[in-house]
């Protein structure tokens, strides 16, 4: 018989595991995607043009708005430190 602490450990685990294939599928889903616009020649700008219109579609949709805006404000601070504009 397995403790309640030791169920909560392994349920724990299972959705952790769950969640990283997950970003892992997800994660190749859109490398694909922008491998094929890049194949076909579109500029970087567009492609995040469209990978940002496809996020805010994404966060009205699945009422993530905050997590999401949050990851960008991150992704765009994080661009901006890698590449200054000035």
């Amino acid at each position: 018989m397995t403790t309640p602490e030791a169920d909560d450990h392994a349920t724990q685990n299972l959705l952790e595991e769950v969640v990283a294939t997950d970003r892992k599928f997800a994660r190749t889903a859109v490398n694909n995607g922008v491998r094929t616009a890049q194949q076909r020649w579109i500029e970087a700008p567009l492609i995040a043009e469209a990978l940002t219109l496809e996020l805010v579609d994404l966060a009205h949709i699945s009422q993530s708005a905050g997590q999401i805006a949050e990851q960008l404000r991150a992704i765009a601070s994080a661009i901006e430190t890698q590449n200054p504009l000035h």
